[in-house]
């Protein structure tokens, strides 16, 4: 998705996507200089092959060639550059595009249980191994574990977790710049998308998924 041959170009495939960060998130960059000129323009830099990358001249539908909307709604909410607007792992989790695939995997795997009881044999013994439920509420297809998910509350709007999460970031503002801007202050730009690991790793299984 951003195929940067280096920590310049890296900046410059997110910005042609996502646009340039949030003008608070750059507050605290110290090297700024080296991205941005004194106005706070990105730097247009040629790349090995002389492509130069603009910011927001790219969607991303566009550039995942897919017309899977609720897909692309879910890429854009985990890779928003502002910590507060960006999805939480919780979020993700009860984001309309997982819990359709999430219910149709499960639908699959009941259907697949079924057929499997069906094909019982007369003296008790199945003549397929079926998968079972673990103990404690994870469920698994396939090759993937997920946690249990209430449906039945329904997909929350995006907007009222976000106001949620303004609502925090707005008391630590202070703290936020400085952390938000850790990327560029030590790692160049090559990871501006999150500012945890983990949630990083949680949301590449997701994508994986």
């Amino acid at each position: 998705l951003f195929p940067g041959e280096n920590e310049v170009e890296q900046l410059a495939c997110i910005m042609e996507i996502r646009g340039p960060p949030v003008p608070r998130i750059l507050e605290s960059a110290t090297r700024i200089k080296m991205f941005f000129d004194s106005n706070g323009n990105p730097r247009l830099v040629p790349n090995s092959r002389g492509k130069t990358r603009r910011p927001g001249s790219k969607d991303m539908q566009m550039v995942l060639r897919t017309s899977e909307v609720k897909f692309v709604d879910f890429l854009n909410g985990c890779l928003q550059w502002d910590p507060c607007e960006r999805f939480t792992p919780e979020d993700a989790l009860q984001h309309e595009w997982i819990l359709e695939g999430y219910a149709k995997h499960m639908a699959q795997r009941e259907s697949r249980e079924r057929e499997g009881t069906a094909n019982t044999s007369p003296n008790g013994a199945s003549k397929r191994r079926h998968q079972t439920k673990p103990s404690g509420g994870i469920h698994t297809v396939g090759s993937h574990v997920f946690p249990p998910i209430d449906v039945a509350s329904g997909v929350p709007s995006s907007s009222k977790g976000h106001r949620a999460r303004k609502s925090a970031c707005g008391e630590a503002s202070t703290s936020f710049t400085a952390n938000a801007a850790g990327s560029l202050n030590a790692g160049g730009a090559t990871e501006p998308l999150t500012n945890n690991r983990s949630q990083a790793a949680y949301e590449q299984h997701l994508v994986d998924f």
